[in-house]
């Protein structure tokens, strides 16, 4: 447990866990691959991407549910996962809210 709330205290931004899809786009916009969000901060993104291996090191993600295209870049791959860093983060007011359609837990 002690592990658990230091590496959430060493955090940018506190995580929320979802299940919303998203789709990689390359670095010119194209789309690239399908991937599901399995947790999301202002900072950056846990994502479950179509194939990790092909997953652009540099890359925007858009996610439909908040209307949203952030430019990201791929900070560690494990096994099925990867982790995004947004370049500019997320305002808080788009993670929350119940007219976005984004399906959050607490």
């Amino acid at each position: 447990m002690f592990g658990r709330q230091r590496h959430q205290r060493d955090r940018n931004a506190p995580r929320l866990p979802s299940f919303g899809r998203a789709e990689i786009l390359d670095i010119e916009g194209r789309p690239a691959q399908h991937c599901v969000i399995k947790e999301i901060s202002r900072t950056g993104a846990n994502i479950i991407p179509d194939n990790p291996e092909t997953l652009p090191e540099v890359c925007e993600i858009w996610i439909p549910h908040l209307d949203l295209t952030l430019k990201a870049h791929v900070r560690w791959r494990k096994k099925k996962k990867a982790g995004l860093e947004f370049e500019k983060p997320i305002a808080a007011s788009r993670l929350v809210g119940t007219d976005t359609g984004w399906e959050t837990g607490t």
